[in-house]
């Protein structure tokens, strides 16, 4: 087929030249201009037959418009010798000169794309290449089946961002040369900076499972790179054709999959698993209904009453959040907040409670209802300082008075952020704002952290009260509302439901409680109604 374009060419060059004499002669000979038409040819046979068709086609007509061509057709006049030999030489120039730029502009565009198809860190073929390479392996030996372990290099930017940028891609460069080795001839793909595969043809699963691990095992000690040791933090996914995809752009999807299914596994190489992947997809939907949820309705405050046991009256609520796709059952808030924290948008989320939360307050204080409201705070919250200006912003445009609003944190929170955390809640602290802890005695919190930190009351788990009744489990609850006690702070006991553990409580000195004993959450429009009643009871009740 390249051939037959290839001699179509040239017949239309030589059928050009043709034509450029014919139209020299009819038009009187070559003292007209007609001669320059000569170029074309000359210039069009250069890009496919370079510069030895260039110059056959210059020699060609310089004898067909020179020794054979009259200068003046009417009058028989032939040309001088120096004037045809001149245009000839000129002509012959010309082609020379285009052939070597074509030749140069050809070099030119191989470079362009070659580089399109080769990472430009390492040199090694580029996911561009693995597709063309992929899919003409799908075309030619479809039947034929392939593996591909992935490797992802985890400590790489840390290497360069610690001990040395240029320290880190040579280490990249180095476990790059210790798989050419390793892999032998097989195809390696550089995905990306920190990323690579292996393409292991007609491999078992099983034994390409194996080699990947061989391979990892290589790196559990520490590696010498220019005279640095370095210490190797690898993972390897493993994904198989046509087992676990049989189109390329199933194969690279899987893999994006495997890379994200690495990223929360604990171990260092992972099969790809569609149950994962599948959870993963629904992940990502429940972002997108999450976004959307922003925007509507679906997403709404319950409000679930906390009572002061002391003075018998509800002195505060806790904002919960509450979500409903369209179409499907309520999710777990629990699973959501733990997709948009992965996400990196909790900020979001935080930003829509708090001004929802210091409305509602304003609104409630307007209709003369004095209650205190909390909303929680992720562990990520307590490194976004815009947050503490947001609530001021919110707090001063509602006129609430900051007392009445408060910040709940789980005890992980400090954990995960215990170079900041004093000092992020002193400035909570600073704008009036109430803080407690959440969830005590399910982290991993110390009694330093008890004493330092600024907080107003701690809540403790429900796990614990759900035991309050039973000896060991209502010694344990006793000891920590003495310890708490001890330590200047107050005590709620969260998830309260029976009248017996409310007695127990009671008995232990515990200064608050919250739970579906006095109240499940319920929507803000009936949380003075709620509050008027518990308040009732507690006063004119046994």
């Amino acid at each position: 087929m390249e051939n037959s374009a290839k001699l179509i060419h040239l017949a239309v060059c030589l059928a050009l030249v043709a034509l450029t004499a014919y139209i020299v002669y009819i038009t009187g000979g070559t003292k007209h201009a007609f001669t320059h038409l000569i170029y074309i040819p000359t210039i069009m046979i250069a890009f496919v037959y370079g510069m030895k068709g260039s110059i056959f086609i210059s020699l060609i007509s310089g004898l067909i418009l020179g020794p054979f061509m009259p200068e003046d057709v009417k009058l028989g006049i032939m040309q001088a010798p120096a004037n045809w030999i001149g245009r000839s030489g000129i002509q012959l120039f010309v082609a020379v000169i285009v052939s070597m730029m074509v030749n140069h502009n050809r070099k030119l565009n191989d470079i362009i794309r070659n580089k399109a198809y080769e990472n430009y860190n390492t040199g090694l073929p580029n996911v561009n290449k693995f597709v063309i390479d992929t899919e003409k392996h799908l075309k030619e030996r479809a039947s034929e089946s392939f593996t591909v372990l992935v490797f992802k290099y985890e400590n790489m930017r840390e290497v360069q961002r610690y001990i040395d940028f240029y320290i880190g891609k040579e280490s990249m460069q180095y476990l790059l040369d210790t798989a050419k080795s390793y892999f032998h001839s097989n195809s390696i793909y550089s995905f990306n900076i920190d990323e690579f595969a292996v393409v292991l043809p007609e491999a078992d699963l099983n034994l390409s499972y194996d080699s990947g691990n061989s391979f990892l095992a290589k790196f559990k000690n520490l590696h010498y790179v220019d005279n640095v040791p370095i210490h190797f933090s690898l993972k390897c996914g493993v994904i198989n054709y046509p087992f676990h995809a049989e189109s390329c752009r199933g194969i690279l999807q899987n893999i994006g999959k495997l890379m994200g299914q690495l990223e929360i596994s604990k171990k260092n190489i992972e099969i790809y698993n569609c149950y994962i992947s599948e959870k993963n997809s629904k992940d990502y939907h429940t972002l997108l209904g999450f976004i959307k949820g922003l925007e509507s309705d679906s997403l709404t405050l319950h409000y679930q009453p906390k009572i002061d046991l002391k003075s018998k009256k509800v002195f505060g609520v806790e904002a919960l959040l509450r979500w409903k796709e369209p179409d499907s059952n309520h999710v777990k808030i629990d699973e959501l907040v733990k997709v948009i924290e992965n996400a990196g948008i909790i900020s979001q989320l935080t930003r829509w409670v708090v001004k929802k939360t210091i409305e509602q307050l304003g609104e409630w204080h307007k209709a003369g209802l004095k209650v205190n409201v909390s909303a929680n705070l992720s562990s990520r919250d307590l490194n976004d300082d815009a947050l503490l200006l947001y609530t001021k912003e919110y707090i001063d445009k509602y006129s609430v008075n900051p007392i009445y609003y408060e910040f709940e944190l789980t005890e992980r929170s400090f954990t995960e952020n215990e170079g900041t955390s004093v000092e992020y809640l002193n400035e909570l602290k600073n704008l009036g704002l109430k803080i407690s802890i959440d969830d005590y005695g399910t982290g991993y919190n110390s009694l330093m952290n008890m004493v330092k930190l600024p907080i107003d009351y701690i809540k403790i788990d429900r796990f614990f009260i759900n035991n309050i009744c039973h000896e060991e489990g209502g010694k344990l609850v006793e000891d920590m509302i003495s310890l708490i006690h001890h330590l200047g702070k107050k005590v709620l006991a969260e998830g309260v439901e029976t009248i017996e553990q409310l007695k127990v409580l009671n008995d232990m000195d515990c200064d608050y409680v919250q739970g579906y004993y006095y109240s499940k959450p319920v929507p803000a429009a009936k949380v003075a109604e709620v509050i008027s009643s518990i308040n009732y009871e507690l006063k004119f009740g046994d």
